[in-house]
């Protein structure tokens, strides 16, 4: 289980392990209020080359491990969501991809993007591909994911 946290990234970088994060009051699972902690995790994200320490807990009665992670990343994804966007945006009006991230990322967001408008959104919004992008956010879909997957 993974909970996103409005916390600072140049806070998280600047104190490392020693962040201070906000413990979930209750179990996501299960609703139990006895959550240990169960260390950090280093996890990687783009143009954060050293990694973030990720902090995690363990719930005493469901045994699930959560992990609290910054807000603004789609699950699965190591970009920024606003990146996401803006790389799809400026590939679709000036037909060329931004300097940063690689272009393989940017052309596998592209078309898992297309292909989850066409197949949720219909053939109407097929051309439309910032307002299908924010369509299929509002729906709770992450929108440039290669199969169906909601955002929660």
């Amino acid at each position: 289980m993974i909970i996103e946290c409005a916390v600072s990234i140049k806070k998280i970088l600047k104190y490392g392990k020693e962040f201070k994060w906000k413990k979930p009051a209750v179990c996501p699972c299960c609703g139990d209020s006895v959550l240990w902690g169960h260390g950090t995790i280093l996890c990687f994200f783009t143009h954060i080359p050293s990694g973030l320490y990720l902090k995690r807990y363990r719930c005493n009665s469901c045994k699930s491990v959560i992990k609290l992670k910054p807000v603004g990343f789609f699950k699965g994804f190591q970009t920024p969501v606003a990146t996401i966007k803006q790389c799809i945006k400026e590939r679709h009006n000036k037909n060329k991809h931004a300097a940063e991230p690689p272009r393989s990322n940017q052309a596998y967001w592209l078309r898992n993007l297309k292909k989850n408008i066409q197949a949720i959104l219909g053939e109407s919004m097929k051309n439309k591909i910032i307002d299908g992008f924010d369509r299929l956010l509002k729906l709770g879909f992450i929108p440039v994911s290669c199969s169906i997957r909601f955002i929660r």
